[in-house]
């Protein structure tokens, strides 16, 4: 199962996630109701579990736009706010199912597993009887075949760059990293939405997976969707300023210091020692 979690609240969006992957289940997580909107309208998901007080738009205003796209996807606002017109309101808009917090996790399952059950019928058409086989023919005009731009599924070394590189020409000092190391460069989904890097070098669920040998993180904090997409990597090292930053936890090695201090001695000492 699928599912896809919208919470401001990182400690509140890991709890529901730990939650859920206890559960065998997938889950995709967003911070705020815009982007939690753009996962709704470009994935498919089994439920959707929205806050109501996200920033850039607001719980009920996300339910009421999936709705408008013809967005079906169950879905649970999970909120603070306990006053019957605010139940009354999300349930107005769209949604499904309201719980309020606190919660219990042994109902928060249980209110998933209901939703998931109330999906209608599914009908299967024979195609063949509105579409002649004829249409199905295709003629090949062309044959184009490109080099891969890069290799991170089958990298040794991966060097993957977060929010934290702070911009495009931060990415820089990566590849002269890789350079040395003859690694192959990846990004995390902030980097990639903030224009750091492009997409194809997006690493987590959304992106590539990759299980390299050694995985140096630089200035990633650690989203969920981004560790399911590394965490099966040999050895991790991770190069953050933050000492609490989620990806720490995973890490085999953690370097307390800002790239911009850490990566440029990095590339020096390999220069210095590499034949």
């Amino acid at each position: 199962m699928n599912i896809l979690v919208v919470d401001d609240e990182k400690n509140i969006a890991y709890a529901i996630a730990q939650i859920l992957e206890e559960q065998k289940w997938q889950v995709t997580m967003a911070y705020d109701g815009q982007e939690g909107l753009d996962l709704a309208l470009s994935g498919y998901y089994d439920v959707a579990i929205l806050d109501i007080m996200l920033p850039v738009m607001n719980g009920f205003e996300v339910v009421q736009k999936m709705r408008a796209n013809k967005i079906e996807t169950p879905t649970l606002l999970l909120s603070a706010l306990d006053e019957i017109p605010d139940k009354v309101k999300g349930l107005n808009v769209g949604a499904d199912d309201y719980m309020t917090k606190p919660f219990s996790a042994a109902e928060l399952v249980a209110r998933i597993n209901a939703l998931t059950r109330r999906k209608g019928e599914v009908i299967v058409h024979d195609v063949a009887k509105y579409v002649p086989e004829t249409e199905y023919v295709v003629k090949v005009i062309d044959r184009h075949v490109e080099k891969a731009k890069n290799n991170l599924k089958g990298a040794a070394i991966v060097i993957a760059g977060g929010y934290g590189m702070g911009s495009k020409e931060g990415f820089g000092m990566l590849y002269e990293l890789a350079h040395e190391l003859h690694a192959e460069v990846g990004g995390s989904r902030a980097a990639v939405d903030a224009g750091f890097c492009d997409h194809d070098l997006q690493i987590g669920q959304t992106g590539v997976t990759v299980r390299p040998k050694v995985y140096i993180a630089c200035g990633i904090s650690g989203a969920i969707q981004h560790i399911a997409g590394m965490k099966e990597s040999g050895i991790i090292i991770s190069v953050n300023s933050d000492p609490n930053a989620p990806i720490n936890a995973i890490a085999d090695y953690v370097i307390n210091g800002t790239v911009e201090e850490v990566v440029p001695k990095l590339i020096k000492y390999y220069k210095q020692n590499s034949k």
